[in-house]
């Protein structure tokens, strides 16, 4: 394999059911099978078509039964016609994947509730200088329908079409998340990652059968390497399947997410001189202080959050621990944990009636969790960011740029130990062509018993897109002509959402003084949301 290349167009599937032959056509091309051109077939369902002449050889296949399952689709058939050409000494391969079948009227789409899909994958898949090769897999299609968000994953196996190898497992898989549109459509990003790398690109579907019944869509992905992928999906409802959380609107099962968390913590000694003995914050694991912590979220409104793996006891709470004051945004919650009485504040996803941000995929909480000992007295606050994280892989050939505008919420304290409330606004400009990010946070502080709202500065950022996300990345102050140490001042973006909607981040700042643990030094922690465009 020399070359190759994976594109997206329309394909016209056309059937004469009295001279039994079929038409497609697209992009300037055409082929007509007839029945007389049929092959033999072992696989039940599949139907072949040869058609050739002195310039060029056509094959057309067409099945209605999955290749890796037992039941036949009632509804959608997926095909792959192949076109030969020689030039020269050179052989050229077209290959078209596609599905058609009898669609889903708009109007009987449902937009309510949960659907779930089994799934077939088929695909080929051509890579520079190896074999070209054909890859099948099971997996499923779990549709939110009140949002309209997807999400398949398929594990398969790879077929080498030269050497007739087999090769499964470690990874091999084919993953789709989108869109329903507002007729009768899917659209979204799709990734396969095979044994001869990753692949990235988008991919199309529709509902098929009087119901949406079934599922069928095409999808074509490449690399920067040259290599590529086409192929399709196809699926049958599985009325059986449990229903499986998308979105944090809304939430139909037990749902573990990661929630990487900033902390804050204050502490102050009262036989001490001075009293106060400052705020440290840290961030995430570019300091190796800390690990993501992890949030479970249930349908009837309960929470468990642990900050670090086996550092503390998991916070829980629910509807039954509402606190009596509610912060504007946010739902807040007052419970005991280990004996410390806590509260938390988790902001509030779709909000219609605020004038801040409104989140389908990211949110975050605010934990504050007072400890005593004597004289001793520390108040530790974690910020958590927390979601539905766009997997990075769908994003690693992704091209253009895209711009987001968020909010901040954070805390800090003077050098006396003063409490301060951090807020503010945060842009995020990510160039996906070229795979890098760039930012600020334009934040604010108010004292937290009340007082004058003062500026903190903005603090820019910049880093790469690699293949672990967006790298955390150094905060500066705008105008500073000193690098601050990225260990202490760092923000920690990730993608969310099917197609990258969204932005979380958690941030610490080393604010006065050369080390965390100076005495009277001050840091700034929070998280920072924003939503694309």
């Amino acid at each position: 394999m020399e070359k190759a290349a994976s594109t997206t167009s329309t394909v016209k599937v056309s059937y004469d059911a009295v001279a039994k032959s079929y038409t497609i056509e697209t992009a300037g091309r055409s082929a007509i099978f007839t029945a007389a051109q049929g092959q033999k077939t072992e696989f039940p369902g599949e139907t072949r078509y040869t058609n050739s002449d002195s310039a060029q050889r056509d094959y057309l296949t067409i099945a209605t039964q999955p290749y890796n399952g037992s039941k036949s689709n009632a509804y959608v058939a997926l095909g792959y016609w192949q076109r030969n050409s020689v030039s020269s000494t050179t052989q050229n391969t077209v290959f078209d994947a596609f599905v058609f079948g009898l669609e889903t009227a708009a109007t009987a789409v449902p937009r309510t509730g949960y659907a779930g899909y089994e799934t077939a994958a088929f695909g080929f898949i051509t890579t520079p200088g190896k074999e070209p090769k054909a890859f099948t897999g099971a997996g499923t299609l779990d549709v939110d329908l009140s949002s309209g968000t997807f999400r398949s994953i398929n594990m398969v196996g790879e077929y080498s079409l030269a050497s007739n190898s087999y090769g499964s497992g470690g990874g091999i898989e084919l993953v789709t998340t989108g869109q329903v549109g507002s007729g009768n459509s899917l659209s979204g990003n799709v990734y396969y990652a095979g044994f001869d790398g990753v692949v990235s690109g988008t991919m199309n579907g529709r509902f098929f059968g009087p119901s949406a019944e079934e599922v069928g869509a095409s999808f074509s992905a490449t690399n920067r390497s040259g290599a590529a992928v086409t192929g399709t999906l196809t699926g049958q409802r599985d009325t059986t399947r449990a229903p499986v959380s998308l979105t944090l609107t809304n939430i139909v099962a037990a749902t573990s997410l990661p929630a990487p968390t900033a902390t804050w913590t204050t502490a102050t000694n009262t036989s001490l001189s001075p009293q106060f003995r400052g705020a440290i914050g840290y961030n995430g694991l570019p300091n190796g202080f800390s690990a993501p912590g992890n949030l479970q979220l249930t349908p009837d409104g309960g929470f468990a959050y642990r900050p670090y793996d086996g550092m503390v006891s998991p916070y829980l709470f629910g509807p039954a621990n509402r606190s009596a004051t509610q912060r504007p945004n946010f739902a807040s919650y007052d419970f005991t944990t280990d004996g410390n009485a806590s509260h938390v504040d988790i902001y509030r996803p779709a909000m219609t009636s605020s004038g801040e941000i409104q989140l389908t995929y990211a949110g975050f909480g605010i934990w504050s969790v007072p400890f005593r000992n004597g004289s001793f007295a520390e108040v530790r606050k974690f910020f958590a960011a927390y979601g539905f994280e766009t997997p990075v892989k769908l994003l690693a050939g992704r091209t253009g740029t895209a711009s987001y505008d968020g909010i901040v919420y954070g805390s800090t304290a003077t050098t006396s130990g003063e409490t301060i409330d951090v807020g503010g606004t945060s842009r995020f400009a990510v160039d996906f062509s070229n795979q890098r990010y760039e930012g600020a946070l334009m934040l604010t502080g108010v004292p937290t018993g009340g007082g004058t709202t003062t500026s903190l500065g903005t603090w820019t950022f910049s880093d790469a897109i690699t293949a672990r996300g967006m790298n955390a990345a150094a905060l500066n102050r705008a105008g500073a002509t000193t690098a601050v140490n990225i260990d202490f001042s760092n923000i920690a973006p990730r993608f969310y959402g099917p197609d990258a909607q969204e932005i979380a981040a958690t941030f610490t700042i080393l604010n006065n003084g050369n080390f965390p643990a100076d005495i009277g030094s001050t840091a700034i922690s929070g998280v920072t949301v924003a939503k694309r465009r």
